[in-house]
């Protein structure tokens, strides 16, 4: 999408957010009128309703979309005007709406929040990233994991679990940076809850990282084969990309793809973390 559209939509979207509010607060102003007094806030209402239309209007100019037109709701300001008993003389506009006319207004706003709504979406997901359908297949098949993974933790791993569906929910919605940061919150939680080796914490960091010595700790447990040396660097790799991300490095932002192998991997180390049968630590 052109950055100049982009900013457009971003606008027309902050203009619905602000429109919607708006009508919601004057649509109950009217409901607390119905059936005691008239309605004098007039001009308040021509207003909004204006607003709506011209939003509507610049919306329509800018979408491609041909169906919006029968789908975004078109309203009428006729039932705000007198019409002229006699001549050709302009209809005027109305001092106050009677009881009999505050039902029509009760619907005309409703009408114009409804389309402010559909606008709201419809710039969303304008303005929402991409997804790949491939990844979209591997989404469907995480989200299965995770609920595998939800069986076989307790309830004061739930917080786990927890980030796990929001990192998943965030790349749905193109917040992929934001779903990172999610992603390697769980793997930095996995990864300082691994002990080191009573025989290893000998060994001086300048010989051995401290996600090296965890990883004996896998292999001597049998959580990771001491032949799975794709595995062993999986632990190694994303333990330092998920420290990265969510430490000094803030100049990286992972790429789409990127983004969901470190959301499989924060479920792999969940794994890890079940099956080292740690998961009855102190949440700290």
């Amino acid at each position: 999408m052109a950055e100049s559209k982009q900013i457009t939509i971003k606008a027309i979207l902050n203009d619905a957010k602000k429109l919607k509010e708006s009508l919601k607060l004057l649509k109950e102003q009217i409901s607390s009128l119905r059936d005691t007094s008239e309605f004098k806030n007039i001009y308040t209402l021509k207003s909004l309703l204006e607003d709506y239309d011209s939003l509507r209007n610049h919306f329509l100019s800018i979408s491609k979309e041909s169906n919006l037109y029968n789908v975004l709701p078109y309203i009428s300001l006729d039932f705000l005007y007198l019409k002229p008993v006699i001549g050709p003389a302009s209809p005027s506009l109305k001092l106050y709406l009677s009881q009999s006319d505050i039902d029509m207004a009760l619907s005309i706003v409703e009408k114009a929040g409804r389309g402010c709504f559909i606008i709201i979406s419809v710039c969303e997901s304008l303005l929402k990233p991409k997804v790949p359908q491939e990844s979209l297949d591997r989404l469907h098949q995480l989200w299965d994991e995770v609920k595998r993974v939800e069986k076989e933790l307790p309830r004061e791993k739930e917080f786990l679990v927890i980030n796990l569906r929001k990192a998943l929910e965030e790349y749905e919605q193109g917040h992929f940076l934001a779903s990172a940061l999610i992603a390697s919150r769980v793997i930095t939680y996995v990864l300082e809850k691994i002990p080191i080796p009573e025989e290893a914490q000998k060994i001086k960091k300048a010989q051995s990282s401290l996600a090296e010595l965890k990883v004996k700790t896998l292999i001597e447990r049998g959580v990771v084969d001491k032949n799975r040396k794709d595995e062993q660097e999986g632990f190694l790799k994303f333990s330092k990309e998920a420290r990265n991300l969510l430490s000094h490095k803030a100049y990286i932002f992972p790429e789409i793809e990127e983004v969901l192998i470190l959301i499989a991997s924060a479920i792999t180390f969940c794994k890890y973390l079940i099956r080292l049968g740690l998961i009855n630590d102190d949440v700290s």
